[in-house]
């Protein structure tokens, strides 16, 4: 079905046609066994685990995991000022930041945005205000709490397989408490998104079945998310579109019903506390596309545009750190925040 090349050069960032079906494979069900991948994609699994290593060696695949339907969890939207010449030194600094979950420059007024995640609300203004506010060369930022999110990037994919439905209903499952076992199934899996059911049964004390019980749970009812990423992708879409959209309360369910129409949507999410009600990313196959894009998603809508931008490099994705080719460099757990021991030690 696919031809039998060995996987992508350590110096490239090309993928072939194989290494996309694995990365769409994966993007299903991320720890699905190789031998099922294998039957999906129609070649051996020792073919589609050596494509899959070869591309998380080169760092240019990887699993991303990172919490979900946690109770208390609260997530902004952030975009930051900086003062002549700090942008670079800002992001490197923001990087670093456990909670940040990503760190993206950009066009426009504002050079920099956040993706923060926080525990829960007594955090806050710790992380907001000090965290991310006291570092230098940041003059201003737009704090907006994302509400509602009808669209991630767990949910996109290249299309070698055919799209992931953007199901309406799959953020609907309860909220849990973010326990001790919550937390260390997701220390484990932020390192390594296929971990095996021993490594994460060490972790909980418990035997291999109940681990593979606990983190199909949490998997299948979203408690934690999974993503698959790949550098080359930028190759393939290097432009991304960013925009902040004002719409009338009501016409909300309308404007996503439409946005959730486009194949190429990687983000959007309702916010409150801020001047727009709505922030979508869609990645664009060239710059010029931008104009025509944004007019399609707002055309025949109530919806204004706040603000646009183009998102020029992602230093930090799921809180992965990333080369200016988009390959993954680093890692700095959401797990390792001093925000989330203060809440697992308070919910002990």
């Amino acid at each position: 079905m696919f031809g039998m090349d060995s996987g992508i050069d350590p110096g490239k960032t090309m993928m072939s046609e194989l290494d996309f079906a694995v990365f769409d494979a994966l993007q299903r069900n991320p720890r699905a066994p190789w031998a099922e991948i294998a039957r999906t994609i129609g070649v051996s699994g020792p073919t589609v685990r050596r494509h899959w290593h070869a591309l998380v060696e080169s760092g240019a695949g990887w699993i991303a995991t990172y919490p979900n339907r946690v109770r208390g969890l609260m997530c902004f939207s952030v975009r930051v000022k900086c003062q002549p010449g700090f942008v670079e030194a800002v992001a490197k600094q923001l990087c670093q930041v456990p909670e940040v979950m990503s760190v993206s420059e950009m066009t426009g007024a504002y050079q920099i945005q956040l993706i923060v995640f926080v525990p829960d609300k007594s955090r806050v203004r710790p992380v907001l205000n000090v965290s991310i506010g006291q570092v230098e060369g940041i003059s201003e930022l737009i704090i907006s709490l994302m509400s509602d999110v009808q669209i991630e990037g767990a949910q996109w994919n290249s299309g070698t397989l055919g799209r992931i439905e953007k199901s309406p209903n799959q953020y609907k499952f309860p909220e849990v408490e973010f326990d001790e076992r919550v937390e260390k199934t997701l220390r484990v899996l932020e390192c390594d998104g296929r971990a095996g059911a021993s490594r994460i049964a060490s972790s909980l004390g418990l035997g291999n079945p109940q681990a593979r019980r606990i983190v199909k749970q949490f998997l299948s009812r979203r408690v934690l998310i999974q993503r698959v990423e790949a550098a080359p992708l930028h190759d393939e879409w290097p432009g991304v579109l960013a925009l902040w959209l004002l719409v009338p309360p009501a016409k909300l369910d309308e404007v996503v019903t439409k946005i959730k129409t486009f194949p190429d949507a990687r983000l959007c999410t309702t916010l409150v506390g801020g001047e727009a009600n709505l922030y979508v990313i869609l990645w664009l196959r060239s710059f010029s596309q931008a104009n025509e894009v944004e007019s399609d998603v707002v055309r025949g809508l109530p919806t204004r545009v706040v603000s646009r931008s183009i998102l020029l490099q992602h230093h930090k994705r799921a809180g992965v750190l990333l080369d200016e080719e988009g390959r993954k460099i680093g890692h700095v757990p959401w797990t390792d925040s001093p925000s989330l021991h203060a809440h697992v030690l308070h919910a002990c």
